[in-house]
């Protein structure tokens, strides 16, 4: 059911399904923000020649906006995407995750080096919370098989804090920390010696990306009280996700 077949056309499917998906977010996105990115989104599969080496991220469009932002999606292998676990990676890489905050970003009235220069915790930390902000948006209400893929993406991140401690605090081998991502999420090794790769390239990053999440949520939840305070009535129309709570 959640399997696209591992050809050319089984591969166009998905991509056609999660650009229907990012519709659907981008006619909801103004129900959450005052300002929209005016820049485009495209999903584009990675070319094959790379695809081996290369993962599923997100590149920015150019500072005019006559270039797309770009999601490039990695389908070397359609059993290595199932569509449960595709929604929150798309809302991580596209709206409103990465595009959004990076669009905004670069179409603001602000020096040319904030435009331009990224922070990586920032960006990173944004999309994570823009994972739950598309649970409390409501559009898992009616997919519980998203929503596991959201439980499964934040189960991914709890355990890269694992490793990210054990590789380099306490000088774990690779084989260790994939092991200990594995049993955290209930998958084969294999699986989690890429992302434990990852994380012994880039120290710390779990760690920092996570507290920038965590400040987004709590920047965010500042508005959403003082609406949840005004409301007198029992009857309120104040969407439920700005009721939400930082998890």
């Amino acid at each position: 059911k959640y399997l696209y077949p591992n050809t050319e056309a089984g591969k166009a499917k998905e991509v056609g399904d999660l650009n229907a998906l990012v519709q659907a977010m981008q006619a909801r996105l103004a129900e959450s923000f005052a300002t929209l990115p005016k820049t485009p989104l495209e999903i584009r599969r990675i070319p094959a020649a790379t695809e081996q080496s290369s993962s599923t991220h997100y590149t920015g469009g150019s500072l005019d906006g006559t270039r797309p932002g770009l999601y490039w999606l990695n389908l070397r292998d359609t059993a290595e995407a199932p569509f449960w676990d595709m929604p929150t990676t798309t809302f991580h890489e596209g709206v409103p995750g990465h595009h959004l905050q990076i669009t905004l970003q670069r179409q603001a009235d602000l020096p040319l080096i904030r435009k331009a220069a990224g922070f990586g915790a920032y960006a990173e930390g944004w999309a994570l919370y823009s994972e739950q902000l598309a649970q409390e948006m409501g559009f898992y209400k009616d997919h519980p098989d998203w929503e596991l893929g959201y439980i499964h993406d934040a189960l991914l991140r709890s355990g890269r804090l694992v490793t990210d401690t054990g590789l380099h605090g306490l000088r774990w081998s690779r084989e260790k920390a994939s092991q200990a991502l594995a049993d955290i999420m209930a998958t084969p090794s294999h699986w989690p010696s890429r992302r434990s790769n990852a994380t012994a390239s880039h120290p710390v990053r779990p760690a920092a990306t996570w507290w920038e999440r965590s400040r987004s949520c709590g920047f965010a939840k500042r508005p959403r009280q003082r609406l949840v305070q005004s409301s007198t009535s029992a009857n309120s129309t104040t969407p439920y996700w700005r009721q939400g709570r930082c998890h």
